[in-house]
């Protein structure tokens, strides 16, 4: 639709309920409290439609918007295990960090505090962070203490000022590059780091089929725990049964696996 269809919308829609809905600020448009409770009515009202409707189809699709790290390392070598018991049930996977319109999935998870309105949630794990490394930069030498650390490249992460400190050790003058230009994801400073690049700031759960693997390394038992989390979402007041099997198979799935 044009601009000018969409105004015209609104002017009749605002005219047939004699009440106003919008306020306009030159080229923006704000909802008044009345549009406001007309459109949290109306959502609701359309997500039980939709519900509804996947419900009664045949063939279920249960529609996933995950975290890129959690997605690749911990969700994809396990899907399959869901898949097994749910053989009618199709998984449409959105990798994002992104926040996704409540309207396109039906579970998400996220990495954050957990205050998320209009949603269900459940914690899954703190999300973690350990000096992870190529056991080739080491050469052949056991670090005994994490300052020890200082001397190799370290790959940049806001949180190794916090992990340094939990292991006892001052930071000298001049290491802020240790926060700048970090990467989007886990995933990622991982590439780094199994190519050489440095050490990076890993979740030990996330990456425990490298450490198994001895494609990468952790000379220290130190674990950064939280703040954040990650967490499952799921629609307040969710009916649907092959939702609700879907999030507990994977709180179940964690729980088993927590260390």
């Amino acid at each position: 639709m044009s601009p000018g269809a969409v105004s015209q919308r609104m002017r009749d829609l605002q005219a047939e309920l004699a009440t106003p809905l919008f306020v306009r600020n030159g080229p923006r448009f704000t909802l008044t409290d009345a549009g406001e409770r007309l459109a949290g009515d109306m959502y609701d009202i359309m997500m039980s439609l939709h519900s509804a409707v996947a419900t009664c189809r045949k063939d279920k699709v249960l529609r996933l918007t995950v975290t890129p790290t959690f997605a690749t390392r911990w969700l994809a070598p396990r899907l399959h295990m869901y898949q097994a018991q749910a053989r009618s049930v199709a998984l449409s996977v959105d990798v994002s960090t992104e926040p996704r319109p409540m309207a396109n999935f039906d579970i998400a998870i996220r990495s954050g505090d957990g205050r998320w309105t209009g949603f269900d949630v459940a914690k899954l794990f703190d999300v973690e962070a350990t000096p992870l490394l190529d056991p080739g930069l080491l050469g052949g030498r056991k670090l005994a203490h994490a300052a020890e650390l200082l001397d190799y490249p370290l790959l940049p992460d806001r949180e190794w000022p916090r992990w340094f400190r939990a292991a006892g050790v001052k930071l000298p003058p001049g290491r802020g590059d240790l926060t700048r230009q970090c990467f989007a994801t886990q995933d990622l400073t991982a590439l780094a780091a199994l190519d050489s690049a440095g050490v990076a700031l890993l979740s030990p759960r996330l990456f425990v089929g490298e450490i198994v693997a001895r494609r990468l390394v952790q000379p220290f038992p130190d674990v950064l725990q939280g703040p954040d989390a990650y967490w499952l979402l799921t629609r307040n007041n969710e009916a649907r049964t092959y939702a609700l099997r879907f999030r507990d198979w994977l709180l179940s799935a964690v729980t088993s696996e927590k260390i």
